[in-house]
């Protein structure tokens, strides 16, 4: 049953990743001009919206597996509350931002932000689903909500942005919202004791300052290049295809992390290093083949998704480069979180964002929009050797 499960999980997880993809495509290729730029600049934003769970993820997620364990019902009534107050903050932002829509000044962008961040406040539901051994039903909500999506933009043929944006989130928020009030609310409720925040955010500050000094090292691009007037498109769908390759690679490493663990206890860290550059060197290569077929072999393939948009040769090798190194940086770091090198972790990933921050200052006035992705490169570089020089401490 449990490896049926597993089986299951994966099959949806992999899914819901691919009809993401193909509602991307579908929703850019019924977009020009202004519509499609805008919608490609929320869509590269939603790197920012893992803040909206204010550090308090993973903390969350373990002390519901401790209490579920050890059947302490007080302090899951406790967690429910942060649950639900994580919950209302993000619905009340986005309340704020319709309204202002509404009865000052119409912007689908803020109609754009205003959906993140009511489907990212729900998604501090997951933490509790994983916490509480329902980390199944995450897969299977994402499948279900994106073929809803895929059904509503097919039924209604809408080349609106306010309209798609809808249809492609307003799902996953009503079945999010679900799980909460069907769900959780009948297993918990929440605490009637008045709560100190406070107390609970001195825990997790550590970690919410970690998160969000990764979110800088490798989104603050988004903000130098909105400060840019022309020539952004192309940039920021390279920005979105990263995000689906990253999260098509952080599959990969969650099946293997298991393995990386029993080397690690077995005392056989080189080995487990030696899993993730091949797991990366493969993960890249693939990688490449595969944008070399739609960005230079096969043109006709992305100009069929993006007639509007050239092929900017230099930002696209410049992107594939950093593709490369993220992965191999990305795999190096989940290693390192596995050996119990937080600490560390922070303190590179400080170095990192002194060293995006000053590049990007220099180059922001540069005429090539490849630019921008120089100094997350040289970044994310710069991290590679100090992450690996911890890592062999264990060996």
């Amino acid at each position: 049953m449990f490896i049926k499960q597993i089986v299951l999980s994966w099959v949806f997880r992999l899914g819901a990743l691919l009809l993401q993809v193909l509602l991307f495509l579908l929703v850019s290729k019924r977009l020009v001009g202004d519509s499609l730029t805008i919608y490609l600049y929320i869509s590269a934003l939603l790197g920012y919206f893992v803040l909206t769970e204010f550090g308090a993820g993973f903390y969350l997620q373990n002390q519901v597996t401790t209490s579920l364990l050890y059947k302490k019902n007080r302090m899951l009534d406790y967690l429910l509350t942060i649950i639900r107050n994580i919950m209302i903050v993000n619905f009340s932002i986005a309340l704020v931002l319709i309204a202002y829509i509404f009865f000052v000044d119409y912007s689908v962008f803020l109609l754009g932000m205003a959906l993140l961040f009511a489907s990212s406040g729900s998604s501090i539901i997951y933490r509790y689903l994983v916490g509480a051994g329902k980390a199944y039903l995450i897969p299977i909500l994402s499948f279900s909500s994106a073929l809803l999506s895929l059904f509503l933009i097919n039924i209604h043929q809408s080349n609106d942005l306010s309209v798609l944006l809808l249809f492609l989130y307003l799902p996953l928020i009503i079945l999010n919202s679900c799980i909460y009030l069907i769900y959780i609310r009948n297993n918990v409720s929440p605490s009637k004791k008045k709560i100190r925040f406070s107390r609970f955010f001195t825990k997790t500050k550590d970690y919410f300052q970690f998160m969000m000094i990764g979110v800088l090292v490798t989104q603050l691009d988004k903000y130098f290049i909105s400060l840019r007037e022309h020539d952004i498109d192309f940039y920021l769908l390279l920005s979105r295809i990263l995000m689906f390759l990253l999260s098509f690679y952080l599959m990969g490493i969650q099946l293997i992390m298991p393995r990386l663990r029993e080397l690690y206890h077995l005392k056989s860290v080189r080995k487990g290093l030696n899993y993730i550059f091949l797991y990366s060197g493969i993960f890249a290569i693939v990688t490449l083949i595969c944008m070399l077929l739609f960005f230079i072999l096969d043109d006709s393939l992305f100009y069929n998704f993006f007639p509007k948009l050239t092929i900017e040769y230099p930002t696209l090798i410049m992107f594939i480069g950093y593709l490369i190194v993220r992965f191999l940086s990305d795999g190096i770091a989940s290693y390192a979180a596995v050996l119990g090198h937080d600490k560390h972790l922070k303190r590179i990933a400080t170095y990192q964002l002194l060293v995006v921050v000053i590049l990007s200052v220099v180059l922001v006035n540069s005429l090539q929009s490849f630019t921008l992705i120089l100094p997350m490169f040289l970044a994310i570089l710069l991290g590679i050797p100090l992450l690996l020089k911890r890592i062999m401490v264990k060996i």
